[in-house]
């Protein structure tokens, strides 16, 4: 083997094993990130960035919709349309006490499941849709058994005002 080609198989290989055995980051400090993340503001202030975006490209299709052609938007359910956050944050605080399966925290933050609230931004996107006559479609990766539960959060939070179809 030429002497080039062996000190680039042995860096390749240098590189390959540091980072595949690399030290993970503890889950507790990115739990911390996500929750500090979270707390700042940035995550809310993202949201409405991208769904301002979406807002404006909307009002250039209606705008430029000369055909009349029927228009439609897509939405994530999981924290694009509603926030799992409380949950979420609940189930963290609750996994301190891992082995303790009467742990409440873990109880009541799954005895909630369809208790999330509506992100705001998305909400006023999704009125200024209905109010357009846009269509609107929610698409999850929430299984089937969720589904009442999922569309009745949905109403409840007013994501839903009417129902043609509904295929979670």
């Amino acid at each position: 083997m030429k002497p080039t080609i062996r000190c680039l198989f042995a860096t390749t290989c240098l590189l390959l094993t540091s980072t595949l055995f690399a030290t993970p980051t503890n889950l507790s400090f990115l739990q911390k990130q996500l929750e500090n993340y979270h707390q700042s503001g940035a995550y809310t202030t993202q949201i409405a960035y991208v769904i301002n975006q979406a807002k404006t490209t909307l009002q250039h299709a209606i705008q430029n919709n000369r055909d009349h052609k029927k228009l439609a938007i897509v939405l994530d359910i999981d924290e694009t349309s509603l926030s799992n956050y409380n949950q979420i944050k609940a189930l963290y605080a609750a996994m301190a006490n891992v082995g303790d399966t009467q742990n409440t925290k873990i109880l009541t933050a799954i005895g909630q499941p369809f208790s999330d609230t509506a992100i705001q931004p998305t909400l006023d996107l999704y009125r200024f849709a209905i109010a357009n006559n846009i269509a609107v479609f929610f698409i999850t990766g929430r299984f089937d058994y969720d589904r009442q539960g999922t569309i009745k959060n949905l109403k409840n939070v007013v994501l839903i005002l009417q129902i043609e179809h509904i295929n979670i």
